[in-house]
């Protein structure tokens, strides 16, 4: 019997280093199993790991594709045939149904970075659905929102145009948790999403309300904004029991009570509290999904076909997901 080949080291080219580019880069930098050669930059940048060409990252064993979404289908059409190691990129795939319905990269070595699929928050949500701790879950509520609009890196850069980020927010953030839910509870039957642009001198969608309808009368409203106060709340109800995300802080709610002196039901009882923050959530959830990427690529294993098969699909099915302006 032939055991499973293990790589020692694992060389790493990467197109893209800047913004969350670079927060990627510092967690592949801290695995000890990883180095990281090469640096694409289509202008020039003072630094022997930097290159302008390519080229020079076909001789990699693993290829991230850190960039704006925008250009993502060309760097993976680039390497589709030229390029046999792995491929890390960040989602999504691609900005147009055009360009989705063209991509041909192996799926066995082509990895989409839907983060949220790898990390506590989807642990914690799946365990409380297969043990039907909530009963059947109806509603569905996520905010996130933050003053990135005040920031003046924001006006300068491709998220703020919408030629560049036609659909803003809902392809930027909203995907994320589309997919989470997605992979939870099945895709979406329906997307309609809510956009307006406030931030001025800017073009794209910077704060929107999106409704995502689920199999089995789940419906999930999210709402999304660059330029309202901060705010990060999750929040399920189901017939049985509540769960909530909010201040930093979990809680879970089974049962129903009653009010003794009026006889109708009223909020549950707590029956388990943790500390948990957005920030706990997608950091470990990024530091999950590369650690899962990279135990595949040091193996020399083949990522599942759903795997692939699931980012696609997500994609396709934000893509034709009805806008309406407001």
């Amino acid at each position: 019997m032939i055991g499973v080949v293990y790589k020692m080291k694992l060389n790493v080219g990467a197109i893209g280093y800047k913004n969350h580019a670079k927060k990627i880069l510092e967690i592949f930098k801290k695995r000890k199993n990883v180095f990281i050669s090469k640096i694409y930059y289509p202008k020039k940048i003072n630094g022997i790991k930097f290159t302008r060409n390519l080229n020079d990252l076909i001789n990699c064993d693993v290829i991230l594709i850190l960039s704006p979404n925008y250009t993502h289908y060309k760097y993976l059409k680039f390497f589709e045939k030229r390029f046999k190691g792995y491929i890390f990129c960040e989602k999504p795939p691609a900005v147009s149904l055009k360009e989705l319905n063209k991509l041909k990269n192996d799926p066995e070595k082509t990895f989409f970075n839907f983060n949220l699929r790898y990390g506590k928050i989807f642990n914690i949500l799946n365990d409380l659905i297969k043990r039907k701790k909530l009963g059947n879950i109806y509603h569905a509520y996520i905010s996130s929102s933050h003053l990135f609009g005040k920031n003046i890196n924001y006006k300068k850069s491709w998220r703020s145009k919408q030629t560049l980020n036609k659909l803003g927010l809902v392809e930027n953030v909203g995907i994320h948790y589309i997919d989470l839910f997605s992979i939870l509870f099945n895709k979406p039957k329906e997307i309609i999403h809510y956009s307006s642009n406030i931030v001025k001198e800017t073009s794209s969608y910077d704060n929107c309300s999106v409704i995502a309808k689920y199999p089995n009368n789940l419906k999930l409203f999210i709402y999304l904004s660059y330029v309202t106060a901060f705010d990060f709340h999750i929040k399920l109800i189901g017939t049985n029991g509540i769960f909530e995300i909010y201040d930093n802080k979990a809680q879970l709610l089974i049962g129903h009570k009653k009010n003794i002196h009026t006889k109708r039901y009223c909020r549950s009882s707590v029956s388990k509290t943790w500390k948990i923050s957005e920030e706990d959530i997608m950091n470990n959830s990024l530091e999950k999904s590369i650690d899962y990427f990279l135990n595949i690529c040091l193996k020399n294993k083949k990522f599942p076909l759903h795997d692939f098969k699931n980012s696609i699909e997500i994609n396709k099915q934000i893509l034709k997901s009805k806008k309406i302006i407001n």
